[in-house]
């Protein structure tokens, strides 16, 4: 557990040393203990809040300025991958020099063998709600499943086709079923290797989206992979990436990094929440190429990269106040981010058969929003079906 580290004057002894630890502030600094990194759990928990946010829906909602509506330039899908591959090259790193290539193959194979059946289990029983009860499953611009057929089973088999958002799930799992040979590689000192195969598949999706794009769940896996297999790199070169950064001062990170981040959060706002570049057919053409969220282009990552880093500086600075706030809430549902996952688009449901809803006002939408996590949260709490689902 992370806590708070205290000032050296501390350590001194008698009354000096009470009055000096009186006057002297705690630190916020975030400071680790064990192996896990709390950070990326809160974060992951922030993105899954978002995710259930954007997927019920029916804006306007206060939430709207912590989610982005699902419209913005950057969104929580690209944070989840990144954070995944990042964790699962801190984890095994280590774990491979412990135990060996092929238990950590056996693990990670065994992960993506869970996370390819849930997959199937989510679209199948979401097929079933939409086939066999009155429930609305779907938004209202959402159509509806196609017939039942043997061809539709085969196309949910091959990855090829997804329901009730188990999309992230068949690209998770086709991305870790690849990660044991991409870590070979790292242990035999390919990096450069990884990284070119990575960036040239991603930038023959660009060039080629026709030739470069299987058919698997919602997410043209050749252009998303490059999130995960960046962020298993950076997990398994921690310390080596920390050395990198440690070696130049800090305000010539940070500045430029702030500066970036102010200019892409206005941006977004001006362009697309109130409508500066409208009249402007180039222009708007340019930015949504550049920003394109399922092609993954270069104005997305871009951004990802630079939200990510803020909002992960800023929990390394200001940790102890922001957990205090939050972190009872997103901490445990970052570490149990499948079990959220697969059960999130049942919660989500619940609200498109609420008569009316989508016709509420922005304080109704807000606290649907802020139910639909707390609902989830209490199911972590609770423990509920952890023997069943995976976490």
């Amino acid at each position: 557990m992370a806590r708070a580290t205290y000032p050296a004057s501390q350590a001194q002894t008698g009354a000096q040393a009470k009055v000096w630890s009186l006057a002297l502030p705690r630190t916020w600094k975030y400071n680790p203990e064990g192996n896990r990194d709390l950070r990326l759990d809160f974060l992951r928990g922030f993105c899954l809040f978002v995710i259930v946010a954007d997927h019920i829906s029916f804006y306007p909602a206060f939430t709207l300025f912590l989610t982005g509506g699902g419209y913005f330039l950057v969104s929580a899908a690209e944070g989840f991958i990144f954070i995944s591959g990042l964790v699962l090259g801190l984890v095994y790193g280590p774990r491979i020099m412990k135990e060996g290539m092929q238990a950590s193959t056996s693990k990670i194979l065994h992960r993506a063998w869970t996370l390819y059946l849930w997959n199937l289990i989510v679209a199948f029983a979401y097929l079933a709600l939409a086939y066999f009860t009155p429930v609305q499953t779907r938004r209202e611009m959402v159509g509806a499943p196609p017939d039942f057929s043997f061809d539709l089973i085969l196309k949910l088999i091959t990855l090829r086709q997804s329901f009730g958002w188990s999309d992230l799930l068949s690209t998770y799992a086709v991305l870790l079923a690849v990660s044991p040979i991409v870590l070979y590689f790292l242990t035999q000192k390919k990096t450069r290797w990884i990284l070119g195969i990575s960036w040239g598949l991603w930038l023959a999706y660009q060039i080629f989206p026709e030739n470069f794009s299987p058919e698997i769940g919602t997410f043209p896996i050749f252009a998303w992979q490059v999130l995960f297999m960046n962020g298993l790199v950076i997990g398994y070169h921690r310390e080596a990436v920390k050395e990198f950064f440690n070696k130049w001062p800090k305000w010539k990170l940070y500045l430029p990094l702030v500066l970036a981040f102010v200019g892409i959060l206005a941006l977004g706002i001006t362009w697309i929440y109130a409508g500066v570049f409208d009249s402007n057919t180039d222009l708007t053409w340019f930015l949504t190429e550049a920003f394109d969220k399922m092609s993954l282009r270069p104005g997305r990552i871009g951004a990802f990269l630079i939200f990510f880093a803020v909002f992960y500086l800023a929990l390394t600075y200001f940790w102890e106040p922001v957990n205090r706030a939050l972190g009872w809430l997103f901490n445990p549902l970052g570490q149990n981010s499948l079990y959220i996952y697969i059960l999130h688009g049942f919660v989500v449901s619940i609200f498109f058969n609420i008569p009316g809803y989508g016709d509420a006002s922005s304080l109704i939408h807000t606290l649907g929003h802020i139910l639909a996590i707390l609902c989830l949260w209490s199911l972590v709490k609770t423990r509920f079906l952890f023997n069943v689902v995976p976490r």
